[in-house]
């Protein structure tokens, strides 16, 4: 299945911006899905950019949960079209890609992402900030699995649902 959008400029909103009119109306039909994507294209059009994508990445998300997948694909493909170097929209449309079968799509994304320039990675030091009560609390709420030393656990690109604390 293919999903075109096609954004038609909305003419004679009176007694306030283009926004403040789709806002209004969104929240009158808050499940409308073209209504939050005329919403988000507004945002980025009249300078609020940041906004706008996190309104489609929220919405793409969601609908990737939902097992709206081809709705989700559609979504981050808009929004890689306003911002090509959107590397979260990349990863998951790339990994959406590889589970679906499309490596050829998959491998296109990681080509494009190569000729971009490299970023410096920013530091994530998360384990300091986790204190042995965090660490408890953790094995409360999640399973817990001890392994030998040596042990594959996951493979770099396997999609997952769990999160690996490595210790």
């Amino acid at each position: 299945m293919c999903a075109m959008f096609f954004a038609k400029k909305d003419k004679g909103v009176e007694g306030g911006s283009r926004v403040e009119h789709l806002e209004k109306q969104v929240q009158k039909n808050p499940g409308s899905f073209h209504l939050r994507i005329k919403l988000a294209e507004a945002y980025i059009q009249e300078g609020e950019r940041e906004k706008g994508l996190a309104l489609l990445m929220e919405m793409a998300s969601k609908d990737a949960r939902e097992g709206s997948v081809d709705k989700a694909i559609a979504v981050y493909k808009l929004v890689l079209r306003y911002d090509p170097d959107h590397l979260e929209a990349r990863d998951i449309l790339a990994t959406i890609y590889r589970c679906k079968g499309l490596t050829a799509e998959a491998d296109a994304l990681a080509a494009d992402e190569e000729d971009q320039p490299e970023e410096e990675a920013e530091d994530f030091d998360l384990l300091p900030r986790i204190g042995s009560e965090d660490l408890r609390r953790f094995a409360e709420i999640f399973p817990v699995e001890e392994v030998p030393a040596g042990t594959v656990v996951v493979h770099q690109g396997e999609v997952s649902d769990s999160f690996y604390l490595i210790m």
